[in-house]
């Protein structure tokens, strides 16, 4: 993504002048802001596998998209990055044990015929739901915390005060 933010420089805008840093940055933070925040309703949704994984990556653009511009915004966007890092944790946790309760059954069929791979199999998809839930449950108290600090309108403000 820096790369393409490079790319940005220097160009001519349409209407003759020169691309605007501010500009740039404003955009494409508030664009993936928006789109981390359009998967809300999934939060409640603790089985949204798919949903919870689009809202991580969707975690992952917009971290991304502050790191870059950093430098731009200095100190005042730190708190922000550390705020979408712990929640694209969070979100990738939850993406681990659905993965591993995904692949396990799969595994078990492969070996069906050996009883005790089948029973240490179906204790580790039980154990894998528990720590999901666990993890779900963090998530959601985490999205809670983010949504009362008012983050996202707090990172909004100081993209737009550039």
């Amino acid at each position: 993504e820096f790369c393409d933010f490079l790319e940005g420089f220097g160009r001519k805008t349409k209407r003759g002048g020169e691309t605007d840093v501010g500009l740039i940055a404003r955009t494409r933070i508030t664009k993936r802001v928006e789109k981390l925040v359009s998967f809300e309703p999934v939060v409640r949704q603790s089985r949204n596998v798919q949903g919870h994984h689009q809202m991580r990556i969707a975690a992952k653009h917009l971290r991304y998209a502050l790191e870059d511009f950093t430098l731009f915004y200095g100190k005042k966007i730190k708190p922000f990055i550390r705020k979408v890092r712990g929640l694209q944790r969070v979100l990738g946790e939850i993406h681990d044990y659905d993965v591993w309760i995904q692949i396990l059954p799969k595994l078990a069929a492969r070996h069906a015929y050996d009883q005790n791979l089948r029973i240490t199999v179906h204790y580790l998809i039980e154990h894998c739901r528990k720590l999901r839930v666990r993890a779900y449950q963090r998530f959601v108290v985490f999205w809670k915390k983010t949504k009362k600090e008012k983050v996202f309108e707090g990172l909004r403000r100081v993209v737009s005060d550039d």
